[in-house]
């Protein structure tokens, strides 16, 4: 799946970043989960005053709630990595490492 998104138009800095941490399972922070979350209620704050329906912004608000009742808000918003391998029975990992 790296190899796919190295080579594709859904590379990115933040996957980049990001990406390495996940495959160690190094979940400390450099930017709170619980902020991440913060800043998506306000943006459902301002869908719903414009009356905009956008499913993808609520399924991600939805995996940020769930990793908010886990008590992952302290961690890097990367965690949601953990709700999203529970949602699909998998764990995500590197033979590599």
């Amino acid at each position: 799946m790296l190899e796919i998104l190295n080579n594709s138009g859904a590379r990115n800095n933040v996957a980049d970043f990001k990406i390495p941490y996940i495959l160690k399972r190094d979940f400390s922070q450099h930017f709170k989960l619980g902020l991440m979350r913060k800043d998506l209620k306000l943006a459902e704050n301002e869908m719903k005053k414009l009356n905009l329906e956008l499913p993808l912004a609520m399924h991600i608000l939805e995996v940020y709630d769930k990793a908010d009742k886990k008590g992952l808000s302290e961690e890097d918003f990367l965690a949601t990595v953990k709700v999203l391998e529970e949602m699909s029975d998998t764990k995500i990992e590197s033979k590599l490492l």
